[in-house]
């Protein structure tokens, strides 16, 4: 994908033949992405400091820096282009919204929301407000409105970039994809179903029924089975995407990864633990072998198999993993990012059920604390932590804060219907636009 877009962005930029061939070779792995592209720098730094192709490099090495967790990096290469593009009448908003990515994923939304809706404004004001290249924009500020919770704002941009893409005949699976996922999470199942089978089956005229595309979205409707309690038939879908990835990428590819990881949540809502632990095991070693041992990513699969081990009552290896994800989540994202107070929700629940109230409690606080702050009081992810800490102060006889704390998350689940799985499944990375550069 990366490579397309760096072709299709390359046509519109003067010629040079070393840096051309240096940017249009194939990006495979990482670390022989990353080299490449240093050497597409190389080049492009000889064109002077102001050249529009060197605005494109660094932009597309910010991406890359961004791809592997190197966030400082990403940062740093992605303002230089962002610098580079303001100076030269190059696309300003491209580097604004690859900035805003790399911001949600730091857990910096008002950072990310600020350079969204700057990118919008001025695609709004030079090319007018009904112009296709703001339906990815849009949908992906709808993204960061979904991943806080709030759910109608959300919706109004889904629904504006889809009229926009409707209106160009652009395609609109993406945007369906992702409003379908935003009613999963509402628990409108069945206006979710019909949304995503409706992307599904554009993807598969446009792309044919074995493209890795087509994987992305049967992932998505598995969880909706999952969710619903179907489970033969998230299996069934689950198991057709797992081919397809395996079958396109190869078997060690992260997005193998990310549904070997949805398979063995399927299977542990059915108490077959014995299934989705050899799952989640491989998940977190293709992970490690992709990314390398300290990834975001590795984090997530850490703590998703660290609640695996917890609910067979390993709780030694539970503990180990989720200590080794939080070290790696606070490293890479910061002390205030969601995943760090979702970690410290499973090592918390670890400890509870250990009776080991004393090491659980402040670990509670400060999940609790960091959702208040990232997330707002109105998130479904505050609502579980909520429910997780009455139930430890119901245990220490502390009755009176108990009720309390269930009437918070009683009440922000009556705005926010969708279960508790849903809220641990959903990563705002899948639910990304993949197209960061202009269409």
């Amino acid at each position: 994908m990366l490579t397309a877009l760096v072709i299709a962005l390359c046509s519109a930029i003067a010629q040079a033949g070393d840096w051309n061939a240096l940017m249009e070779e194939n990006q495979g792995a990482y670390a022989e992405a990353e080299r490449k592209f240093q050497d597409a720098l190389a080049e492009a730094e000889k064109f002077g400091p102001t050249d529009r192709r060197l605005g494109l490099t660094l932009n597309n090495l910010g991406s890359l820096s961004r791809a592997q967790g190197k966030y400082p990096l990403a940062e740093a290469q992605s303002y230089r282009a962002l610098e580079i593009w303001s100076r030269t009448g190059g696309p300003v908003n491209t580097a604004l919204n690859n900035l805003a990515v790399l911001f949600v994923e730091q857990g910096r939304y008002a950072e990310a929301a600020a350079n969204y809706r700057k990118a919008i404004s001025i695609v709004e004001r030079k090319q007018g407000a009904s112009d296709p290249a703001l339906a990815p924009m849009l949908t992906n500020l709808g993204t960061l409105s979904f991943y806080q919770g709030r759910y109608a704002e959300s919706e109004a941009l889904y629904r504006r970039s889809l009229a926009i893409e409707e209106k160009a005949s652009s395609n609109t699976s993406s945007t369906l994809n992702n409003l379908a996922v935003l009613y999963r999470a509402q628990a409108r199942y069945s206006d979710a179903e019909r949304l995503c089978l409706r992307a599904l089956s554009l993807r598969e005229k446009e792309f044919g029924p074995r493209h890795p595309e087509i994987a992305k979205i049967l992932t998505n409707l598995a969880d909706l089975y999952t969710r619903q309690r179907h489970h033969a038939k998230a299996e069934g879908v689950l198991r057709r995407a797992l081919k397809i990835w395996e079958d396109s990428v190869g078997p060690d590819h992260p997005d193998v990864a990310s549904s070997l990881g949805s398979l063995a949540i399927l299977y542990a809502q059915q108490k077959n633990f014995d299934a989705a632990l050899p799952l989640q095991k491989r998940a977190l070693a293709i992970r490690r072998q992709a990314f390398g041992p300290s990834h975001p990513d590795v984090a997530d699969s850490l703590s998703a198999l660290s609640s695996l081990q917890r609910a067979v009552k390993n709780y030694a290896e539970a503990e180990s993993l989720a200590a080794e994800a939080l070290v790696i989540a606070e490293d890479r994202l910061g002390s205030d990012h969601p995943m760090v107070a979702k970690i410290l929700d499973n090592l918390a629940a670890a400890y509870g059920e250990q009776a080991q109230f004393v090491k659980a409690e402040p670990l509670y606080r400060r999940a609790i604390a960091i959702q208040e702050k990232m997330l707002g009081r109105d998130h479904p992810d505050l609502a579980a932590s909520l429910s997780d800490y009455a139930i430890l102060l119901k245990k220490t006889g502390r009755k009176k804060q108990a009720a309390e704390m269930d009437a918070l998350a009683r009440n922000i689940m009556s705005r926010n219907p969708g279960d508790r799985a849903a809220r641990l499944t959903v990563d705002v990375r899948e639910l990304e636009p993949k197209s960061f550069l202009p269409r």
